[in-house]
């Protein structure tokens, strides 16, 4: 039976894993073994294989997902009962987290790159690392709940630090690193692809859009709009009145668009933006 994101995301708690590895509910079958540590430790979680089949990512190697997601704490927890048996390549998410950055900073560019034709490398720069920032993408972390699979050791679960951004951002990348790893470039778009559905799904409006990122401004929205229906950027230029306030014009391929005075520049061109969207949406 294919899995439902409604089936799926019913299920996720945060920081189920974590706390039942801090009671003791797991407990790993060898010391000498670590494949299979890391197979009992997954098919202990019913909803990890539930998350794997949503997304399609089930060949990812288990020590690959087992790294993937984490935390050093645990690590150094797991490794001081494994002593001298610990194997060189049980290791906490950073190196994945790593690779997981570099390729969702190319396919968040090549997306950016190619949807908005008209922005000089400046402006896409800037997006860019609006959409890469720990805070948006911890928010596509918990869209898809990567805080149930963290792997925290005892004090850290009891901090609650898989709750923290830069903590959920770090595992998304990592997780991305090892379908990368595992798939290459295509797929790990795809599973991309399908968290920003998941996105979109939740919150009514797509993860990649210069509005939102904007806060949802009537210059964030202006300028979107321009950029979809006329490939260019909304020109603001300003002129200080004798009263000391600011007259503010907005224009697009020369055409006046909208007029503010105010004594805030900034407010006058969030006003004249407002009348612009006002006449392009009537």
């Amino acid at each position: 039976m294919k899995t439902t994101s409604v089936d799926l995301f019913n299920s996720i708690m945060p920081g189920v894993v974590s706390k039942r590895l801090a009671n003791n509910e797991i407990e790993f079958i060898s010391t000498e073994n670590l494949e299979a540590n890391v197979h009992h430790l997954l098919q202990t979680d019913p909803i990890f294989q539930s998350y794997l089949d949503y997304f399609e990512i089930n060949l990812i190697k288990p020590i690959l997902v087992f790294n993937a997601l984490s935390h050093s704490s645990f690590i150094n927890e797991y490794r001081t009962s494994l002593g001298e048996n610990a194997p060189d390549c049980f290791c906490s998410y950073e190196r994945l987290e790593l690779l997981g950055d570099s390729v969702l900073e190319l396919i968040i560019t090549e997306k950016l790159f190619r949807d908005f034709p008209s922005l000089n490398e400046g402006v896409l720069s800037k997006l860019r690392g609006q959409f890469v920032s720990k805070v948006e993408i911890s928010k596509l972390a918990k869209i898809i709940g990567l805080s149930h699979f963290v792997m925290l050791g005892r004090g850290e679960y009891l901090q609650k630090i898989y709750e923290k951004d830069s903590i959920l951002a770090d595992i998304f990348e990592s997780v991305l690193g090892a379908v990368y790893e595992t798939y290459g470039l295509e797929k790990s778009k795809e599973y991309l692809n399908k968290i920003f559905s998941r996105y979109q799904e939740v919150e009514g409006e797509q993860f990649i859009s210069v509005a939102r990122v904007e806060g949802k401004n009537f210059k964030g929205r202006l300028q979107e709009l321009l950029m979809k229906s006329r490939k260019c950027l909304p020109r603001y230029t300003d002129i200080e009145l004798d009263s000391g306030e600011f007259l503010v014009t907005v224009a697009s391929e020369d055409k006046i668009l909208g007029k503010s005075i105010n004594k805030s520049k900034k407010q006058a061109q969030i006003n004249a933006a407002k009348i612009a969207l006002s006449k392009l949406t009537q």
